[in-house]
């Protein structure tokens, strides 16, 4: 079983690391960000994974947190399935190389935050038991 510690490390590093990349003197000002994942919605015929994050970035939010995930409950074509062909893929990366990905990569954010999971896994698999496997597999 991995070192529950690990994660935290891993967290405080990137936390820290962050400072470094924007430091106070050359901060900017209040920064938005949005999340984006399974709305039920969409309000036009745009591909939603795209209406959405354009109206998040007309808002003026720098930073969207979408879906990019293959897991079996909620794989991203099932998140974003308004107006959207998603086509048969088996990888993080050819999921992101897809047209609607493609297109979502191209507008103007500062930061794109993934909410991904394992392909042909459940999203929460981890929560019963992770293994030194999963851990090996996961990265």
């Amino acid at each position: 079983m991995s070192n529950p510690m690990k994660f935290s490390r891993i967290l405080v590093v990137l936390l820290l690391a962050s400072e470094a990349w924007c430091p106070a003197d050359d901060a900017p000002g209040p920064q938005l960000g949005v999340a984006h994942i399974g709305g039920r919605y969409a309000f036009s015929e745009r591909d939603c994974l795209n209406e959405g994050a354009a109206a998040i970035r007309g808002l003026g939010a720098r930073c969207v947190k979408v879906s990019l995930s293959l897991d079996t409950d909620s794989p991203s074509p099932k998140l974003y399935p308004f107006h959207s062909r998603w086509p048969e893929v088996s990888t993080l990366e050819a999921l992101a190389d897809t047209p609607h990905y493609r297109e979502l990569f191209d507008h103007d954010f500062d930061t794109f935050i993934m909410n991904s999971f394992r392909p042909g896994r459940p999203a929460g698999y981890w929560r019963d038991r992770f293994t030194e496997a999963d851990e090996l597999a996961e990265e």
